[in-house]
């Protein structure tokens, strides 16, 4: 029971640590390109107590053909990022896989999603 306890903390630690990415990352694009956004905000289900919390301070990566396109943080555990239309693959930047894993942006929306990372 420790030993998964301290797993916990762990897990815990490393998502709670700042990224030191800033506040918001943007995709390099062409100019006149026109855009469009993912915004939502990051949880956590499980852990060491039950329910849903928010993840403050950690690290997103928006990926597009395993490169990393754009990353951001927040303090309130809410993230939005600019990018060129096209779909993206979400995950945390220590690699943590999260839910929904992959996003498609349109040109002139904003998709809005609810990231969760479920942790046991």
């Amino acid at each position: 029971m420790q030993r998964r306890a301290g797993l916990i903390l762990s897990v815990i630690a490393v998502l709670s640590a700042p990224a030191g990415l800033g506040s918001t990352g943007n995709a390099t694009h062409a100019k006149g390109e026109r855009q469009g956004a993912i915004a939502g905000t990051l949880w956590m289900i499980g852990g060491p107590a039950p329910g849903h919390r928010v993840l403050r301070n950690t690290g997103i990566r928006v990926l597009a053909a395993n490169r990393v396109v754009a990353s951001t943080t927040d303090g309130r555990g809410r993230f939005h990022v600019t990018l060129a239309p096209g779909r993206y693959r979400l995950a945390l930047t220590n690699g943590s896989l999260l839910l929904p894993r992959h996003v498609d942006v349109a040109t002139s929306q904003t998709a809005r999603i609810r990231l969760t990372l479920s942790v046991k």
